[in-house]
């Protein structure tokens, strides 16, 4: 007979913000806590994702919107030697920059593919940060609101984060440690 599973249900803060006439989050969180530092644009949300109460453990608030805001200036600023014309949607761009290659990626563990798969990964990065920063000064509100999900088993109930949990080492184990202190 198997035991019941593991499941938690965890509150993850974001910095709220103002980018022109959007309003988005920044995992306050996570956001330091990625082996791969230009994943921190996976970590942004629209705020109709997010909640303005925390249903779950809270975790700590540890980084600050003024932080994000350069974090995402000096990603913009890279260049990737791509064609700038190039307009992929958010969320296109989040599905095909980590779904799809990473299968690939487990399929084949060639090194040649997983240096082409990260080129292009960082480069989409680029991309989204320079398109955030071109809809207008970015400006903190003040306000928190949270990302509640639910994990089994170390099975993330949200397909971002869950991808995440498994291709970014540091991550996954930032993610071990909160479920430690959630329990």
């Amino acid at each position: 007979m198997r035991h019941n599973l593991l499941e938690t249900l965890i509150s993850i803060p974001y910095n709220i913000v103002v980018a022109g006439h959007k309003q988005l989050g920044l995992d306050a969180y996570f956001w330091d806590k990625l082996r791969v530092l230009y994943r921190r644009v996976l970590l942004i949300r629209n705020t109709e994702a997010l909640s303005i109460e925390p249903l779950g453990c809270r975790l700590p608030i540890e980084v600050n919107s003024v932080k994000q805001f350069e974090d995402l200036r000096n990603l913009s600023e890279e260049d990737m030697g791509r064609d700038k014309s190039i307009n992929i949607p958010l969320s296109l761009i989040r599905i095909a920059s980590l779904l799809i290659p990473y299968t690939i990626a487990e399929k084949f563990q060639d090194p040649i593919v997983k240096r082409l798969i990260e080129a292009d990964e960082k480069a989409v990065a680029v991309k989204i940060a320079k398109t955030i920063l071109s809809w207008g000064d970015i400006k903190p509100t003040g306000t928190v609101m949270w990302l509640n999900i639910r994990i089994q088993d170390y099975s993330i109930q949200d397909n971002l984060l869950n991808t995440l949990n498994h291709i970014d080492e540091e991550f996954h184990n930032a993610l071990i440690k909160a479920l430690r202190a959630c329990r």
